[in-house]
């Protein structure tokens, strides 16, 4: 039989054996494990008595046993068990290593990332750190490395803080210390002129004049209409500061905001009564002004709307 299992890690499986001049496989009362039984070699060394003996798995009709090799027995390339005992047929069993440099096999089965290849990078492709991969196909590493050399060309011709860089002309000076003129002059001056008269706001004349279009000036007519709407709402604000009477009587579904503000401070305040059937609302001065209905069936409680007394 040949396994594979990691170098220098313990290991441990299951396996079967067969018994003498039988093909049965041996059971627990078939075979006791003493000390030279089973042997190991490291690769093709001098046998050695193994660390730990074989034990049986149980369960009813079970024919397998336990095998374990430590994590020194683990440290070569390949290390065979040999089986020798009157009671059993001569057998072997084969381990090849993997995941070391002095391993059957350098590669790391464990490593998910990289199988222990250190010359690959330890990151998932496209990950940080990880291999490139094209997410659409086609990756061209040749003519990408081409385009980045012709870029790198051209960009040359530009020079350390653009000293290959000149203007038009071409006198290399980089259009430094030159003077304002005339001509920029007047060309500013008619943009902005364009741009005025797309906006076509009042000149100086007209407002001087007072040419405007009648209905653009705030006339005493509409000064007054604002000035009279403005007092009707002073008018309405001061009632916020103002004491105010206290209703009485039934609130309504439709009373002003005021009144049913007036209404809760009265709830709030005021001497409340509470029977099995009735809840009373007074006034500051101690007249019952309205009252709910009371109802609990046990699951529900419900005051009713206000009502009459």
């Amino acid at each position: 039989m040949h396994l594979l299992a990691k170098y220098g890690v313990e290991f441990t499986f299951e396996a079967p054996v067969v018994k003498v001049d039988d093909t049965d496989f041996a059971a627990s009362g078939d075979w006791t494990p003493a000390a030279g039984d089973v042997k190991v070699s490291k690769d093709g060394g001098n046998v050695a008595n193994i660390g730990t003996l074989p034990t049986a798995v149980g369960g009813t009709g079970s024919v397998l046993w336990t095998w374990t090799l430590s994590a020194t027995e683990m440290q070569a390339k390949r290390v065979t068990i040999q089986v020798v005992d009157a009671a059993l047929e001569n057998q072997a069993f084969i381990v090849q290593t993997h995941g070391n440099a002095s391993a059957q096999h350098a590669v790391d089965l464990d490593d998910a990332v990289r199988a222990g290849l250190t010359a690959l990078p330890n990151a998932a492709a496209d990950a940080a750190g990880g291999l490139p991969i094209s997410d659409a196909g086609g990756l061209d590493l040749d003519t990408m490395n081409s385009n980045v050399s012709a870029i790198l060309t051209d960009t040359a011709e530009i020079g350390a803080a653009g000293a290959g860089l000149t203007e038009a002309g071409g006198t290399g000076d980089h259009l430094t210390a030159v003077p304002w003129n005339a001509a920029w002059d007047a060309e500013v001056q008619s943009e902005c002129t364009d741009a005025l008269n797309a906006y076509d706001p009042p000149t100086n004349a007209e407002m001087e004049a007072r040419t405007l279009v009648a209905a653009s000036y705030a006339t005493a007519t509409a000064l007054a209409t604002v000035d009279t709407v403005v007092d009707a709402v002073k008018v309405e604000t001061d009632k916020l500061d103002a004491a105010r009477t206290e209703p009485t009587g039934v609130p309504a579904s439709n009373e002003s905001p005021l009144t049913k503000l007036d209404y809760v401070f009265m709830t709030m305040r005021n001497k409340k009564t509470v029977s099995a059937t009735k809840k009373t609302i007074f006034d500051a001065a101690g007249a019952a002004e309205f009252e709910y209905d009371l109802t609990d069936n046990g699951t529900t409680y419900t005051e009713s709307e206000a009502n009459a007394i």
